[in-house]
Formats: structure tokens, C-alpha cells, sequence
């Protein structure tokens, strides 16, 4: 069983995965501003705290520390970056919950349940709110949840049966999947998210497609 990293951790790594997310795979050092290390209430985490949880996921073996040295340095300025390697499986696995045991037409992506059968969306304690399991968003959404890789627009378009899937336009296949990722997002926030939880959860590969942060 994979036991879950405390919070604190967990956000650090989270943190970690979405620059990994973007970044080319060849890369193997990867460069994290200081300005990106936030708490989960939007405050930049302490430079002692940081440079300690950095270690902490050296021991555990997910990431190796390059250049932490702007971290023993008072104040923060513009520019200083923190420089690791990473293991992209072993910090995807490390960094990951538990997850419940899959179960036929419910899709879950950490506290975001998706439930086809009963026709709801409910995140975290919030009040379930109803969905359509045909909605265009919604299978947008449960087709990201069930890849673990960058799902393309003309992926997308296809699964979707988009109206534009037949064109031989990308610029026009990208403008459709756009307007759904646009338009997921009042149906989370409708389920209790905030812009600032969708941000993060939906990771962005410019004129790729998308793919969901790793649970």
C-alpha cells in the first residue's frame, strides 16, 4: 500500500509534478522558482521550511537536490530558483494517495467523485451536485481522469465526437477543446472548487492538449 505524504509534503510535491508535467521529458534538472513554493492558503512557504521538506524528499529518495543555496540566503528576491533532479515514476508513485477501489461508472480524481450512475458530481464534503453523463464537459473531464499521460486535441475531439474532429484544421480542433476546458469550469466550481484548485488540476500543454495533475 502507498501510504499518503502529509500535507505539507504532499503540496510540495504537487508543486514539483506540475513543473515536471511541462517540462520535456529530456529534461532531467529541473529549475523551480521560489515564488512557485506556496502554502495551501497562498503564502510562500518559509525558506527553512522549504530547504527541510526538499530533504526530506531526498531521503525518501523522490527528488535529488541539486542547488538549494538561495535558500540559505535572508529575504527572496527575483530570479532565485531551487535546481533538483526528479524521478518522474518514482515521485508520481511516492507522491500519490491511496485511492479507493475502483468501481463501475465512477470516476475518482483525489476528493472529486464522479458518479455516472447516480448522475452527480460531488468534492470533498460539498453538496453532490447533478451532472449529465452525456454532457460534452463532463466526459472532457472523466476522459482526463482516466489517462495518466497528455491527452491531445484531436484525442479529445474524436472521443468526443466534436463536430470539428473531421476537420483537417488543428487550429479549429484546438478552439473546440478549448471552449470545453473553458466551460468545465463553473461545473467544478459549482461543485466547491475554487478557480485557484481547477488551475492546478488541469495542467495545460500549449498546443498539445491537457492532462490532469497526478492523484
Amino acid at each position: 500500500m502507498i501510504m499518503a505524504l502529509p500535507e505539507p509534503l504532499r503540496l510540495v510535491v504537487d508543486i514539483i509534478q506540475k513543473k515536471v508535467e511541462i517540462s520535456p521529458e529530456s529534461d532531467e534538472a529541473i529549475a523551480i522558482t521560489l515564488w512557485n513554493f506556496r502554502d495551501k492558503n497562498g503564502d510562500l512557504i518559509p525558506k527553512d521550511d522549504l530547504k527541510k521538506m526538499l530533504r526530506t524528499l531526498e531521503e525518501k529518495h523522490l527528488v535529488q537536490v541539486i542547488d538549494i543555496s538561495c535558500l540559505n540566503k535572508l529575504g527572496r528576491f527575483a530570479g532565485e530558483t531551487v535546481k533538483i533532479m526528479v524521478d518522474r515514476e518514482k515521485l508520481a508513485v511516492g507522491g500519490k494517495d491511496t485511492q479507493p477501489e475502483k468501481t463501475e461508472g465512477v470516476y475518482v480524481w483525489r476528493e472529486l467523485k464522479i458518479d455516472l450512475l447516480k448522475g452527480v458530481m460531488q468534492y470533498k464534503g460539498n453538496k453532490p451536485v447533478e451532472i449529465s453523463p452525456t454532457q460534452d464537459e463532463i466526459r472532457y473531464l472523466i476522459l482526463l481522469v482516466e489517462s495518466d499521460q497528455i491527452v491531445r486535441y484531436g484525442e479529445i475531439a474524436d472521443k468526443l465526437d466534436l463536430n470539428c474532429r473531421a476537420s483537417s484544421d488543428s487550429k479549429e480542433i484546438a478552439v473546440a477543446v478549448q471552449y470545453i476546458r473553458r466551460n468545465i469550469v463553473p461545473i467544478l466550481e459549482d461543485a466547491g472548487m475554487t478557480k485557484d484548485e481547477i488551475e492546478d488540476m488541469i495542467i495545460s500543454k500549449r498546443n498539445v492538449g491537457y492532462k490532469l495533475l497526478r492523484p
